[in-house]
């Protein structure tokens, strides 16, 4: 019996230590809106340069103003950050406030 605990507590304090270093792979960039449509977004840096293009999957979150949105939603010109875990992009934020 000890050791079935002694294996229990094992694998709960390996994932443990795993899950933050899991979580550290995700990356977020940041920049501005070009254009959005359903499965693609372009973007470029903050300052206007650097445009890419992503492929975004029907499972990404959207959100503006901290509100569910959809891709057609969004707009250019919006100030975007995309969150991506090392395979696909699972979040897009965009913050308008007021205008």
């Amino acid at each position: 019996m000890f050791a079935r605990h002694r294996t229990a507590l094992l694998i709960l304090v390996t994932a443990a230590l795993l899950a933050p270093a899991a979580r550290a792979a995700d990356k977020t960039l940041t920049g501005i809106v070009v254009s959005a449509e359903a499965g693609r977004l372009v973007i470029t840096d903050n300052e206007g340069k650097n445009e890419q293009a992503l492929a975004v999957p029907g499972s990404a979150k959207v959100t503006i103003d901290g509100k569910p949105a959809a891709m057609t939603d969004l707009r250019r010109g919006d100030a975007i950050a995309v969150t991506l875990d090392a395979e696909r992009i699972t979040q897009i934020t965009i913050k308008r406030g007021k205008r």
